[in-house]
């Protein structure tokens, strides 16, 4: 998946549901021996959500999904698997917002009788076992939408009998977080400096897993490390994608043109969220760092409480 990208995706807590959903197309349903296939679509429209580097709009070709088939109950166990639907992948059939996604290999049929829910998880691996533990490492930062963990939970239930021609949408959420700084040249700071400028955010866990059963992400709890952010060429804007955690250990180290700064999160909320955008607005002086808060704007993850920095040169 390019950098590029908005997704068309469900919020998290609190949002209202929109109106605009692709399982609104028309589609003609596929029949093989009176069993009908599953058609899928990606997801309930409510906001542009996903960010990757420069502002993008449009799912790529190809993007890999996995998708599971379950019993109306909704859990995700061995046993309530249906119809082989054990972590198929599915690719997205062209470039767009709202857009199908095809089989690579086998098609999921609904069953003869009875409801069926699905849940579904993007980036596709194939080495997700029968724990339903989706691996997740944010160690590199380069390809961030190759990184951006997207869930889908069982939610609508669909049948052979009541699906006619419309297709599984898959309301696909963020699992992970977004940390974004916007970086100018203050007092004492020529902008041209900060070129080739180099945010190392430390005290990071940098795997994980994703339960695809509950929804969790757990850090493979290891020695803190440091990420480095994906940082644009001059310098003034930089961004990652991080576990959700404990901000109590955080560093932060930008050195450009061979100055340091070096800080740390001393207050403001005491743990990074899942699903949520932490947006900071960064002044480098030569006499130190200002951090003010943004705030009142449209994002297009959810913004969550600020955190304050501080900082030393």
């Amino acid at each position: 998946m390019e950098t590029n990208k908005f997704y068309r995706i469900a919020l998290v807590a609190g949002a209202m549901a929109a109106a605009v959903s692709c399982s609104k197309k028309s589609y003609e349903p596929i029949s093989i021996n009176s069993r009908v296939a599953v058609k899928f679509c990606s997801g309930i429209s409510q906001l542009q959500s996903r960010v990757s580097g420069t502002l993008g709009t449009n799912w790529d070709a190809n993007d890999p999904i996995g998708i599971y088939m379950i019993g109306a109950s909704g859990a995700l166990t061995t046993a309530n698997l249906l119809e082989e639907g054990d972590n198929l992948q599915y690719k997205a059939a062209s470039a767009g917002t709202d857009v199908d996604f095809n089989a690579v290999g086998n098609s999921l049929f609904y069953p003869a009788s009875g409801d069926v829910k699905f849940v579904a998880y993007y980036p596709y691996s194939a080495s997700v076992g029968s724990d339903f533990k989706l691996p997740i490492s944010v160690a590199a930062q380069t390809s961030q939408s190759a990184i951006d963990v997207l869930y889908a939970p069982a939610g609508t239930s669909y049948s052979k009998q009541s699906v006619g021609s419309t297709a599984v949408a898959l309301p696909f959420v963020h699992k992970l977080v977004k940390l974004a700084f916007t970086i100018s040249a203050g007092d004492g700071v020529d902008a041209a400096s900060l070129s080739g400028l180099v945010l190392k955010i430390g005290g990071q866990q940098s795997a994980g897993t994703l339960d695809l059963a509950t929804g969790t992400v757990t850090a493979t709890v290891g020695t803190p490390t440091q990420i480095t952010a994906l940082t644009a060429a001059n310098g003034l804007s930089s961004e990652a994608i991080v576990l959700p955690g404990s901000t109590s250990v955080v560093s932060l180290t930008f050195t450009a043109s061979g100055v340091t700064y070096t800080g740390s999160i001393t207050s403001g909320a005491t743990s990074w969220d899942g699903g949520y955008r932490y947006p900071y607005n960064i002044t480098l002086n030569s006499s130190g760092v200002d951090v003010d808060v943004v705030g009142g704007t449209i994002s297009p993850w959810n913004d969550a409480d600020f955190t304050s920095l501080s900082y030393s040169e």
